[in-house]
């Protein structure tokens, strides 16, 4: 009976392990995801978070260079309101009144400021301004990477000698 048994397991194991190469690639795969990740990660998991910091900030996050992955010295966050009008479409107030300047790529926007649903420009000289997703000041501590782009140095030469 034992023995049965034993068969029946091992062949159900088969089906369900793939083989050892393909063990070994899926491993590498995974392994060189996980280093990847850890190396271009700067913010700590969100369960380690601890419950000070999230009671305290909307969102806690940085902004870095696209191309390099380093911080960006100094930014600008604007946060914008959301309004949907009888057609459904939603459309974005900046709040220019109360955009905060950050430095040294942290991005943090406290819990008690802002609007029901709020979206948020960031903005840096030499870069194309990014929008985050919509955010619920209700709702959970969120953490954010915000990649900002470089602008083409042709496009601003360009943009330049067109200026008046």
């Amino acid at each position: 009976m034992k023995t049965v048994e034993n068969l029946r397991m091992n062949t159900r194991l088969k089906r369900t392990l793939p083989d050892p190469l393909s063990r070994c690639i899926l491993l590498a795969v995974f392994a060189a995801l996980l280093s990847g990740a850890a190396a271009a990660e700067e913010l700590p998991p969100i369960e380690s978070v601890d419950a000070a910091t999230r009671s305290m900030w909307l969102i806690d996050g940085v902004v870095v260079d696209s191309v390099s992955s380093e911080p960006i010295p100094d930014f600008t966050v604007t946060p914008g309101s959301l309004s949907t009008d009888d057609a459904g479409r939603s459309t974005v107030r900046w709040r220019d009144n109360l955009k905060r300047e950050m430095i040294a790529g942290r991005l943090r926007w406290p819990r008690t400021s802002g609007f029901s649903v709020m979206r948020f420009q960031v903005t840096a000289d030499g870069y194309r301004p990014a929008v985050t997703q919509r955010i619920w000041r209700g709702g959970p501590h969120t953490q954010i990477k915000v990649r900002l782009v470089p602008v083409d140095e042709a496009q601003t030469k360009a943009s330049q000698a067109l200026a008046p």
